[in-house]
């Protein structure tokens, strides 16, 4: 999910809604969480790792 300095969240089900959010926040506009859901409880994350997330979700392609 992406996180808009305003709280506006926002859900990445796209590969275009997650290259959105990846170019917000490496401009530093938001911030990209996860959410690990659990049986009694969630876990959020925070995506701090920018570089990883691209290339794990495939965002640019095979090459950058």
């Amino acid at each position: 999910m992406e996180v808009s300095p305003d709280g506006a969240v926002t859900q990445l089900s796209t590969v275009g809604e997650k290259r959105s959010a990846y170019i917000n926040a490496l401009a530093g506009v938001s911030k990209i969480l996860a959410v690990w859901p659990g049986r009694w409880r969630s876990d959020l994350f925070i995506i701090d790792d920018l570089d990883a997330f691209s290339e794990k979700q495939s965002l640019f392609g095979k090459y950058r």
